[in-house]
């Protein structure tokens, strides 16, 4: 078979996974979702349209027991609210919108890293990396929960792979997923360990624009709501935090029942994995996939939308194996073309 017809029929075979995928994710929507935290991201749109402040009910807790309080960085909220704006008043219609959206920001995840392992010749592990995406329980599960998880793995995916090449763009992707959800928060002190060590002769301004790049979305879109209620902005935000936690047995409860002290295991983890990056031991992708392993494993709360983002992070630490790049601390030149 020459190349150029290997080519055909690798597209042929992504667009029809592609197809079967987005044809299983239609299967599992459903419109019986209130309740669940999207019917609360359309809340708090809805709450936002009445002049209400989404922040400011979390100053009734005790910061331990959750009653779906905004936990998230406002950006999708504000979209919930335009959304409503423009239309789409009741639930249904506003899910209805939603879903195709949050369908064509997983495949489109899952299509970035096919056509990564495509880049290093590795067509075939690029399909099986795909089909994984696609029909893995774990991501059908977070399509059946109707999250809106899939637009900020979207923007991290991308933020990584273009890290080298194009680092503003990259930044202000991550700065985007942070701002919808703050998931890859744990992330941000690999970021910068990187941005120093590519930093040469100009380390600390290079460290300075790269914080101001990726906080630069949550800051501006959060900084209505500091200027609103500061104090119900960030105890809202930081809840995530201090919450009891959901599992009657966690590794957390060895050191308490909620705070910074249930999250000792977590945070010893995540310095382990700082260090060796630090160190050059690890790959990006590596390192950023034992990064959110720690906090899927070890954060005392946990939900099932969270293993997605473990599992794109792992599939796309598979690029390293094919470049050696485990230990360089450097990223595949596949993403860099």
């Amino acid at each position: 078979m020459s190349a150029k017809t290997g080519t055909v029929v690798w597209v042929v075979l992504v667009l029809l996974l592609l197809f079967a995928g987005a044809s299983l994710h239609s299967l599992a929507w459903r419109v019986d979702s209130v309740g669940d935290d999207i019917y609360y991201a359309w809340l708090e749109g809805l709450r936002l349209r009445e002049g209400q402040n989404p922040y400011e009910r979390v100053l009734e807790s005790d910061l331990l027991q959750n009653d779906k309080y905004a936990t998230y960085f406002p950006l999708f909220y504000l979209l919930s609210a335009l959304t409503q704006a423009a239309g789409l008043l009741d639930y249904e219609s506003w899910i209805a919108f939603w879903q195709p959206i949050f369908l064509v920001f997983h495949l489109a995840t899952g299509l970035w890293l096919a056509i990564l392992f495509a880049r290093q010749r590795r067509h075939l592990l690029g399909l099986v990396v795909l089909a994984l995406w696609l029909v893995g329980n774990w991501v059908l599960h977070l399509n059946y929960l109707i999250n809106f998880d899939a637009i900020p793995i979207f923007f991290l995916v991308v933020s990584l792979t273009l890290l080298r090449r194009r680092p503003l763009l990259a930044l202000l992707c991550l700065s985007l997923s942070l701002a919808l959800k703050q998931v890859a928060i744990f992330l941000v002190p690999l970021y910068l360990i990187w941005l120093w060590q590519d930093g040469a002769g100009r380390r600390p301004a290079r460290l300075l624009w790269g914080v101001a790049a990726i906080f630069s979305v949550p800051l501006l879109t959060s900084l209505p709501f500091l200027l609103w209620n500061a104090e119900g902005f960030l105890r809202s935000v930081l809840f995530s935090a201090t919450r009891a936690p959901s599992l009657a047995l966690t590794s957390g409860r060895t050191f308490g029942h909620g705070g910074l002290a249930a999250r000792l295991p977590l945070l010893a983890l995540l310095a382990a994995v700082y260090l060796l990056a630090w160190r050059r031991r690890l790959g990006r992708y590596t390192a950023a996939m034992l990064a959110m392993l720690g906090f899927v494993s070890l954060n005392p709360v946990l939900f099932p939308q969270y293993l997605p983002w473990f599992l794109v992070l792992l599939l796309l630490a598979l690029v390293e194996s094919g470049e050696g790049g485990g230990a360089t601390g450097s990223a595949p030149t596949a993403t860099n073309s």
